[in-house]
């Protein structure tokens, strides 16, 4: 809560009061590295927990998913071809991999259900946003765009360096991991992986290339709508997944069933909450009124903490062939979508769309593992 306050409630809307051309630079590279990163800061420290029982620490394959982080470095093409400039790619590859290292190391501490690392890791990240924010508030426009973004990723750079030093430190573990077998074995999980990125921020990504004027509008409005899901989704994403692990649970039992009681009503409670208020906190924020109806707030929270409780079960549950069909599926259909639907529809298909997806992947796995123990 305290990085999604300090970036999406404070240095985010201070930087769009400052700029417009700040804000949209800014906010599209970061959601860029964000669409990419999760193939490997959300694929490789989740195969650890998928493939861990009991909180006991698997050394063979925690060395061989540490030596496969440079598979990260890879990324850099990506960076340069959507645009960002040379200098600045090299940055954020740079920082993918020591972002991707430390998530795999902060999974040992939440394997054992110890998430006091966690404050540590989120002051590391929270701080370049900090100085973004005091930056955008002294209202003296010291870089332009590039510049600036120059600065911001150089930061964040060498607080993830500085984090990855510390936590390595505290944690010797040593081990003759196969990295050639691992990689053989987690590539199809780090694709789907690297799909679910492109679902939860690629809409970001298009809508900044289709209409870069609604861009704007529609990331300063995202942003204030993923602060309210946060709250519930930090609940149900990393720590949901080590508690499933830590005890066994499995596809069949009734108590993800139990979860999806709980998930429901939560989502539309914070959801109706959150388009009551909307109006009020973004007109504070940016001075303006939102373009986003009542009913628009309502089913983009409602079904993003929906789709984030669905993802984590199938992170842990559904084959990675399944993962992969479901996410292509979601990626064609709501980019299909763009050119035969107003842009506002468009987006109400997606938010809809990538959560019944997944909900039919997890219900499939449900009635495969039912069968299994039937005919077993």
């Amino acid at each position: 809560m305290l990085f999604s306050f300090a970036r999406q409630i404070l240095a985010f809307p201070a930087l769009a009061n400052f700029s417009d051309s700040d804000f949209a630079l800014v906010t599209f590279t970061v959601f860029l590295l964000e669409a990419v990163a999760y193939g490997f800061t959300g694929a490789i420290p989740d195969y650890f927990t998928k493939n861990s029982v009991g909180g006991v620490v698997n050394k063979e394959l925690f060395c061989g998913l540490r030596r496969s982080v440079l598979l990260s470095l890879f990324v850099f093409p990506v960076f340069l071809v959507s645009g960002v400039e040379f200098f600045t790619a090299i940055i954020l590859t740079l920082y993918l991999y020591f972002f991707s290292l430390n998530a795999l190391y902060v999974k040992l501490h939440f394997n054992l259900l110890d998430f006091k690392e966690n404050y540590y890791y989120i002051g590391t990240r929270l701080a370049p946003y900090l100085l973004l924010y005091a930056y955008a508030l002294v209202g003296e426009r010291l870089f332009d765009s590039s510049q600036l973004l120059l600065a911001l990723t150089l930061i964040m750079l060498l607080f993830e360096f500085g984090y990855s030093v510390r936590i390595k430190a505290n944690n010797n573990i040593v081990g003759d991991g196969d990295v050639f077998r691992v990689l053989r074995d987690i590539w199809p999980f780090m694709f789907g992986c690297l799909l679910f990125g492109l679902v939860q921020r690629g809409d970001m990504v298009i809508i900044s290339k289709v209409n870069e004027v609604f861009y704007i509008e529609y990331a300063k409005n995202i942003i204030l709508i993923n602060f309210f899901c946060n709250p519930v989704v930090l609940m149900i994403s990393n720590p949901l997944l080590s508690f499933l692990s830590k005890n066994d649970i499995k596809a069949s039992s009734k108590n993800i069933l139990k979860m999806f009681f709980f998930a429901i009503p939560a989502s539309f409670v914070v959801a109706l909450f959150a388009a009551v208020v909307f109006g009020f906190i973004y007109e504070y924020m940016y001075k303006v009124e939102t373009v986003f109806s009542f009913f628009m707030v309502f089913v983009l929270v409602c079904f993003t903490i929906l789709y984030n409780f669905i993802k984590t079960l199938c992170v842990k549950y559904v084959s990675s062939g399944m993962l992969v069909k479901g996410n292509l599926t979601t990626i064609f259909a709501s980019v299909s979508s763009v050119f035969f639907l107003d842009i506002v529809d468009a987006v109400f298909v997606f938010y809809v769309l990538r959560c019944f997806v997944l909900l039919c992947c997890i219900f499939c796995e449900r009635s495969n593992c039912g069968r299994a123990m039937s005919t077993g």
